[in-house]
């Protein structure tokens, strides 16, 4: 704990506290990374609705399909399910229309 910290508490609001349903967005998922498949699948189930795939170091065309690929092949195989992609979804399109991107 640093130094001053003792005794505090970070507030963590549920999702249905902050705006848009409370859409959480990671950073730097490295598709050069040989364990891709296993943090792609952790930040899933840690309810991150949005990555952003670090993609300059290792340049990669491919990246953004592969991933979907291997997102949606976990679903089709059931091992993640439907509803949690849909949820994410939903919370992207809600911010999307907050922000007048879509009607």
């Amino acid at each position: 704990m640093p130094e001053g910290s003792r005794g505090l508490q970070a507030a963590r609001p549920g999702r249905g506290d902050l705006p848009h349903g409370g859409l959480t967005v990671a950073t730097a998922l490295k598709p050069a990374s040989p364990d891709r498949q296993s943090a792609a699948r952790k930040t899933i189930e840690a309810g991150v609705d949005l990555v952003l795939v670090a993609n300059n170091i290792a340049h990669d065309v491919d990246v953004a399909p592969r991933t979907i690929e291997l997102v949606a092949g976990w679903v089709r195989e059931g091992s993640l399910d439907p509803a949690r992609i849909d949820a994410s979804y939903q919370r992207i399109l809600g911010l999307k229309r907050w922000a007048r991107v879509i009607g």
